[in-house]
């Protein structure tokens, strides 16, 4: 895995194909609370007060020390993510680390449906168990 050399001059969207070449997860760019344009610059999102330069970028560096020098350079807001940005990488491990990251498990999507389908299924026969008199039997009756 290649280093990266961040600037003010690159685009985002060329610093986040730089950094998933050569560390293989994904980089969020913000630009205040929103995702920053990829046609954008790192100058012209940066915050003032920053000093900006240029910053040489290891696959030893962790993720939360990156993610605050680019915060105290540039003063811009930068996520580290899965390579297949389902979710956020920790802090602590190494940014070539991060794109070794595994994506989210798809089987809790699963396990979330047949939660929910069991649930709605019990739904309805407490539903059916309900005494059929006045009101309730022309209802229930009405759906059949």
């Amino acid at each position: 895995m290649a280093d990266i050399k961040v600037s003010g001059k690159m685009l985002v969207k060329t610093l986040k194909k730089s950094f998933k070449d050569s560390f293989g997860s994904t980089l969020r760019v913000y630009n205040g609370n929103k995702n920053a344009d990829d046609t954008d610059t790192l100058a012209s999102i940066r915050k003032d007060g920053t000093s900006g330069g240029e910053l040489e970028v290891s696959g030893k560096m962790l993720v939360g020390n990156f993610e605050k020098k680019m915060l105290d350079n540039y003063g811009i807001r930068v996520q580290v993510a899965t390579p297949d940005d389902s979710k956020l990488s920790d802090n602590e491990i190494t940014l070539t680390k991060s794109g070794q990251e595994e994506a989210s498990a798809p089987v809790a999507k699963k396990v979330v449906k047949k939660v929910a389908a069991k649930t709605a299924t019990k739904t309805v026969k407490k539903v059916k168990e309900v005494p059929k008199t006045g009101i309730i039997s022309k209802v229930l009756g009405f759906f059949k």
